[in-house]
């Protein structure tokens, strides 16, 4: 049984289930709408009472009643339903808890109405079946099957609708769903019986879900007692993984001839109704379309499916779940030949022909010899689903991963993503993007190796991190953790719990700090502070190790046992992204389950050697030997350098190649092994560089690291000479992080007397470790608020289309000064050969890119060019020469630029965006093709040529406006042809020395910047909430709280009240431009005006409108709200109240434009991270762009981006306070107060447009006054303006209106008509007036005429711009009045005034000093009108 709470303000409901068992239910009426709900009442368990008299009895209640026609009130043959003879009577309502009135002829209106007063008065819930506004509930159409019932509501107001569309939903609905119900029903209480611990609840549905979800609706429904008993045992047994009570079936599909038409009824059923689909490529995509299972495709280059899945069909087969082998083609299957199927039989599942129509045609042998499946008549409602990876990968899977782009972040994440069941994050720092590309997986659906669907949970960092994992792990769940090293001394407590109960858990780590101004540098000293939790810990160096690594600890983890802690530089790797082979997520699965495997046989042996165990058994798959402490080198080095993570990779640069030197490259940190430290160190070491990571940067003492090393020479297993141990760490800056700053240290230990610390630096900005000859590097620099950014990885795009296989981008951002900066560095092999790429910063780019000539203001960006490399500035100014750049550029710039022989080149892409955008578009994106496009050309180790065929290409694809196509395609090739490219001249080198400008900046963590804030997006006043009893107190206490009454105490100005008398509209109902006259009757409200001035119009939303918002939010119109304001004037708090549906029709403006900060506002709310996400780059100075587009082509209200963004979902009071008022909106008064003393006029059009897709949209405030209609009140102010005319009656007045603007002038010459009429002299009047035609747009062209007769308008200039083949304009009309015009203007003292839009400004004003240079020089001219407009006898008023 269903009930319907009906809301007070809409036609929507809240459906919930009411118990009714044994509970009284009276129903008063006798026709067959009384049956049923006589019925379905007693169906739910109630004691039904039915009150009509014999005559209204109808055959279906009297067969419901069992012919029962007795008139006493003894009970039926249905012992649930009783039946009274009789009319109504009141107390019948005794003790009941539901009323059903069904109006017949026994139950007339009156009485309807009646029984429900007297129900609502006991407060017994009511329905009236023809009476809807009576009723409190609704009773739905409903469907039964079981313990299934599916009911649909129209809230009354349509039932046979709703009969319609129930059905159709039904018949949509598995045949057998009511009998799966039944047995979940049966598990759940014999569950119970099993464990019936409250505190079992959540275990016990968690497992019934698990159930649900495995097995398909017909499956669960063919269930038996010793099947569900089955089940009980493996909840007790708290086993893992379900029990496999049921063998699925292996059904194979041919497609025939392609066509879905020609699939049987069983296929066709089959296909749409499996769990599970294994499909060839070629299969067209109308037959994958009916998979509503899990969908794994066959590789087309493949000639049948992989062993992975294979094993994931089995799998499915053994829960008893249903596959689908779908093929193309029409030939017969001999299942014991095909080797795929073969492999199949061999485990035990045979595999059954399911038949196609065309398939049938085509075999030879007769139909009877084709099997034919069990039919299946599950059809499931889940979306199909194809099985993918968490990263790009590519389809063609090699042993060692496909080649991908992706970050060292990323790709520790894909392999905790694919191997266990959820990940928990803990970014620490803002704007962490540690959590971003899982939890886009996540989102996706994307399952994990194992089948299985990932959660991934963002967490807080604070005391007792962690613990949710521990208790995730110890439930049985395949828990990772991923977080920033910051994290993990909140972590402790649960790490020492997780290793104490030996759970596999796996923590990946970004490893770095955050000095004290914010920069951030790799560092592990938070992970040695782990080192007595019992995780053993495990580093990584670059981003291919990230991933290889990250595969190793969780083998290791699995085998051992024992958690591991994995981690990798967090400051570059983790942000670096390079082309890595990356092992696909179902493969890694397969890759893992054999290493496990193997490792199993060794186990026992202690834990290093476990590790290097497993080490050597990936070593094939992920395409390198890894060891615990791998040394590179000479092999009779006396000096080795010793490093960990990111510190190795950079120092392995410096020491390949150079005789007598060596690196040992320490991977396995915890447990320590000295023995492995030991064996791999050449015998002929004589001393010992040790690069310290392990200790906070200025920390005294020794680090943990330099203590492992020291004491391992003193293991019994090394027996020569204890070598010299020198221990250092890279000095602060990112700058100093680099191969050329360990050769330089190398130096210094190699001479006698060696500093036991020291720091290790870049000796000076020339010094550098030569890329090799086929490796091209680039450095753009951006100013973040330009959001030129996204440039720099476009470009890698370009790279990896051109076959680059050996790519990496970093980028490296400071931002806590005040334009947040960065500058990305691209690395690339030119060849497409695969070349190991430098870990660290370019010192010497082959191009350097300024996308903002501002930067070289701060920066020597000339240092970071290479001799003979290229600079391309990005500045305004079209054509600049070297004179120009020798003015601008700073000395130390110029000077480097000259000793390094850079070419320079120059551009100016704002002013081509510019041009190409006046009309449409959005500049930033034309800009950033410009550049883009340069980058492509002037870069030597990229095909031009290519390129801009690829950019252009990409244009094509992506560009659906023919418009918007050629001007972009138009912007880039004027960039690439307009750019001037010069040597820099040799006099610059001799620049005076000036100030020195740094090469770096230190990089920080992200902080988004928030640039452009719209002013009116601020709200001062923010209100609250409160009791709907709050506001009578002051009305009853008047005199206790000071009550008065104000017409808008928000306004912050004075306000008036008037009525609506004429609203008549000007132009013809079929002309597509509404402008309407409306006028308002000032009454008693003490509102004055004079000429000239404007009538601030107080608009409301649309009521309807806001209904539908409060209750698509779910608010509560009536909520009162509080507002405490400070009156400037005396400072005293004054308190406002009003009502949610009164703030969102009258103050809040929930229909207006939002800007950057409402989205901003919003990101706290949003609990879906895609959302989230992407408010927080719409509200980003990286979004700019976007947001411009979304705002300019669709307009969306505030109410329309709460609709976008569902989950963002502030309370009340939040909401209010990020949505600003609604501000009056200002029209020029038409009427003088002289001539209408009692009323003000207004000239409105009405603004409306419609939106890039199509929605029409309406001025808010136009959209109110238009359909205002006599009788009604408005709220309004006065605004002053300009528009006056002279002091003098006699002066003469010049006006040129264009549309609207014609109002302030009908004022003009309303109160010269005044004046005239009072015999005063009054002077010349001219009216330039300029629409579109004159039949539609002549506005108030009657009286203008009859002025013109009387000679009060001198002169009535028209023009009407498209009534003739010319267009003319009043600036037309204007230059051929030059003689008069100056005549007025220069020697009668006349004013000229315009109001309208802006564009015929220019025009006019050429205009007017043509005719004045008749009498002075052009000079002269223009000084004069701007001498009149200090005079205010040249006002414009335009918009």
């Amino acid at each position: 049984m269903s009930k319907v709470v009906e809301s007070k303000n809409t036609s929507s409901s809240l459906i919930v289930s009411w118990a009714i068992a044994g509970k009284k239910v009276l129903v008063v009426g006798g026709d067959s709408i009384a049956a049923s709900r006589a019925v379905f009442a007693a169906e739910a368990g109630a004691v039904v009472s039915v009150v009509t008299p014999f005559a209204s009895l109808s055959a279906s209640l009297k067969s419901v009643l069992s012919g029962s026609t007795g008139s006493t009130a003894s009970s039926t043959s249905n012992a649930q339903v009783q039946w009274f003879d009789r009319s109504f009577e009141s107390k019948d309502l005794d003790g009941a808890a539901l009323v059903f009135v069904c109006a017949d002829s026994s139950v007339s209106s009156a009485l309807a109405r009646q029984i429900g007063s007297l129900a609502k008065e006991k407060g017994v819930p009511v329905n009236v079946a023809s009476l809807p506004e009576l009723s409190d509930f609704f009773f739905m159409s409903t469907y039964k099957d079981q313990s299934l019932q599916v009911a649909i509501s129209t809230n009354g107001n349509g039932p046979r609708l709703a009969a319609k569309l129930r059905k159709q939903i039904v018949n949509s609905i598995p045949a057998h769903a009511g009998s799966a119900l039944e047995v979940l029903a049966k598990l759940r209480n014999a569950l119970k019986v099993a464990d019936p611990s409250q505190a079992s609840n959540a275990r016990r549905m968690a497992f019934v879900n698990k159930v649900s979800e495995t097995w398909s609706v017909e499956t669960l429904a063919s269930f038996t007692e010793s099947e569900v008993s089955a089940l009980v045992k493996a909840y007790q047994s708290q086993s893992v993984d379900l029990p496999r009570v049921k063998q699925g079936s292996l059904r194979v599909i041919r497609t025939g001839s392609g066509s879905v038409e020609d699939l049987t009824v069983g296929a066709y059923r089959a296909l749409s109704e499996a769990e599970l689909v294994l499909s060839d490529s070629a299969v067209p995509k109308e037959f994958l379309d009916l998979v509503n299972g899990d969908l794994m495709v066959v590789p087309a280059e493949a000639e049948r499916a992989s062993d992975t899945m294979i094993v994931a069909a089995i799998r499915a087969l053994e829960l008893g779940q249903n596959v689908i082998r779908l093929r193309v083609g029409s030939d017969a299957i001999s299942v014991s030949e095909d080797e795929e199927l073969n492999a199949f039989l061999q485990r035990g599942h045979n595999a059954h022909v399911v038949p196609c129509v065309s398939a049938i045609r085509a075999v030879a042998a007769p139909v009877a010899t084709i099997k034919e499946s069990v039919q299946v008549t599950q059809a499931p409602v889940s979306i199909a689903k194809q099985l993918v990876v968490p990263v790009a990968a590519a389809q063609v899977h090699t042993a060692a991963g496909s080649p991908t782009l992706i970050s060292g972040q990323d790709a520790a994440a894909h392999v905790a993503y694919a191997l266990t069941d959820m990940s928990f994050v803990y970014p620490v720092l803002p704007e962490s993007t540690l959590a971003a590309s899982p939890t886009a997986w996540s989102a996706k659906g994307l399952k994990n190796a194992h089948g299985k669907f990932h959660k991934v949970s963002t967490l807080e960092t604070r005391a007792g991190a962690a613990s949710i994992a521990h208790g995730a792990a110890h439930a049985g769940s395949a828990v990772s953790v991923l977080a920033n090293s910051a994290a993990l001394t909140h972590m402790l407590p649960s790490m020492y719990q997780i290793a104490a109960d030996k759970l596999p858990v796996v923590i990946h780590a970004a490893a770095q700090a955050v000095d004290k101004d914010f920069g951030v540098h790799a560092s592990a000293a938070d992970v040695y502070a782990t080192s007595f939790t019992g995780f053993a810990a495990i580093g990584s160096g670059n981003v291919k190790e990230a991933h290889d690594v990250a595969v190793i600890a969780h083998v290791a983890a699995t085998v051992s046992q024992t958690p591991f802690l994995h981690f990798y530089d967090g400051s570059r790797v983790a942000n670096e992204k390079s082309v890595a082979p990356v092992i696909e997520t179902a493969a890694l699965g397969h890759v893992v389950k054999n290493a496990v495997s193997q490792a199993s046989a060794v186990k026992s042996v202690p834990l290093p050697d476990l590790v290097e165990a497993v080490m050597g058994s990936l070593a094939g798959q992920l395409g390198h030997a890894y060891k615990l402490f791998e040394y590179v080198g000479a092999k009779d080095a006396e000096t080795v350098v010793v490093a960990l993570g990111a510190s190795a990779a950079i120092a392995e640069e410096a020491v390949l190649g150079q005789a007598g030197v060596g690196l040992l490259k320490v991977r396995l940190v915890r447990p320590w092994s000295a023995r492995h430290f030991l064996a791999q160190l050449p015998r002929t070491v004589k001393r010992v560089v040790l690069i310290d990571d392990s200790k906070v940067a200025g920390a005294a003492g020794h680090g943990a690291l330099f203590l492992d090393v020291t004491s391992a020479f003193y293991d019994s297993v090394w027996s020569l000479p204890v070598p010299t141990i020198l221990k250092g760490n890279f000095a602060a800056g990112i700058q100093n992080f680099t191969a050329a700053a360990v050769q330089s240290l190398l130096k210094t230990v190699a001479t006698a007397s060696p500093r036991v610390e020291f720091k290790i630096e870049a000796p000076n900005a020339t010094s550098h470790v030569a890329a090799a000859s086929n490796v091209f590097e680039a450095i753009v620099w951006d100013q973040q608020a330009d959001n030129t950014e996204n440039i720099a990885p476009r470009a890698v795009k370009l790279l990896e289309s051109q076959g680059a296989s050996s790519v990496q981008i970093y980028t490296t951002t400071s931002s806590v000064t005040v334009e947040p900066i960065s500058s990305t560095h691209i690395r690339f092999s030119k060849d497409g050969s695969v070349t190991q790429l430098s870990q660290s910063l370019i010192s010497t780019a082959n191009y350097v890119a300024v996308h903002n000539v501002k930067l070289l203001e701060s920066y020597n960006v000339a240092a970071s060019i290479r001799e003979g490399g290229l600079l391309l500035i990005n500045r305004p100014g079209a054509n600049p020469t070297v004179a120009d750049l020798t003015k601008e550029l700073p000395d130390a710039v110029k000077r480097t630029l000259a000793q390094r022989k850079v070419r320079v080149a120059v551009v100016d892409a704002d002013k081509i965006a510019f041009n190409y955008t006046q009309f449409r578009g959005h500049r930033g994106e034309y800009r950033n093709l410009a550049l883009l496009g340069l980058l492509g050309k002037l870069c030597d180790g990229v095909d031009a040529g290519l390129a801009v065929k690829e950019l252009e290409a990409g244009l094509s694809a992506t560009e659906t406006d023919n418009t918007v196509y050629r001007t972009k395609l138009g912007a880039l090739r004027t960039a690439l042809s307009s750019v001037v490219v010069f040597n820099a001249p040799s006099e610059w080198g001799f620049a005076l020395m000036g100030a020195d400008l740094p090469k770096y900046f230190q990089p920080t963590f992200g902080l988004q910047k928030l640039s452009n804030l719209e002013k009116e997006d601020v709200v001062e006043v923010v209100g609250k909430a409160v009791a709907k009893y709050e506001p009578a107190l002051p009305v009853m206490f008047k005199e206790a709280f000071a009550l008065k009454s104000a017409l808008r105490p928000d306004a912050g100005e004075k306000t008036y009240v008037v009525t609506v008398t004429e609203n008549r509209r000007l132009t013809p109902d079929t002309y597509e431009r509404n402008v309407f006259h409306i006028e308002f009757d000032i009454g008693n409200s003490g509102l004055k005006y004079e000429i000239g001035e404007a009538l601030g119009v107080y608009g409301q939303n649309n009521p309807d409108h806001v209904e539908e918002f409060i209750q698509w939010y779910g608010l509560d119109g009536a909520q009162i709200i509080r507002f405490d304001r400070t009156n400037e004037a005396t400072g005293a708090v004054e308190t406002e109240y009003r009502t949610v549906s009164q703030l969102l029709v009258e103050v809040v403006d929930i229909f207006g434009k939002p800007g950057k900060k409402f989205f901003q506002s919003l990101i706290e709310h949003a609990t879906v991270m895609s959302e989230r996400e992407r408010l927080g780059f719409l509200a980003s100075g990286e979004g700019a762009d976007a947001l411009a587009k979304l705002q300019e082509e669709e307009t969306p209200t505030f109410a329309d981006v709460l609709q976008m963004f569902p989950s963002a979902h502030p309370p009340i009071e939040k909401l209010l306070a990020s949505i600003p008022n609604i501000k009056p909106r200002h029209y020029s008064i038409s009427s003088s107060m002289n001539v209408h003393p009692t009323s003000v006029h207004l000239l409105v059009v009405v603004v409306d447009w419609k939106t890039k897709s199509g929605k029409p949209r309406l001025g808010q405030c136009t959209r109110y006054l238009v359909g205002l209609r006599p009788g009604k009140t408005v709220t309004v102010s006065v605004k002053p303006s300009v528009m006056k005319l002279p002091p003098s009656h006699e002066a003469p007045v010049i006006m040129a209106g264009l549309g609207t603007g014609m109002a302030p002038f009908r004022a003009f010459v309303e109160e010269r008509a005044y004046q005239k009429a009072l015999g005063n002299k009054v002077g010349p009047m001219v009216l330039y007036f300029g629409a579109r035609h004159r039949s539609e747009e002549y506005l108030y062209g009657e009286e203008l005429e009859a002025y013109h007769a009387d000679d009060l308008l001198t002169h009535l200039r028209l023009a009407f711009s498209r009534d003739q083949k010319e267009k003319v304009y009043i600036q037309h009309k204007i230059k051929a009045d030059d003689a008069m015009l100056s005549e007025m203007i220069l020697k009668q003292g006349g004013a000229f005034y315009l109001c309208g839009p802006t564009w015929p400004v220019p025009d006019i004003r050429d205009a007017l000093v043509s005719a004045f240079s008749k009498y002075m020089t052009v000079e002269e001219a223009v000084e004069k009108l701007e001498a009149l407009k200090e005079e205010e006898r040249y006002v414009l008023e335009v918009y």
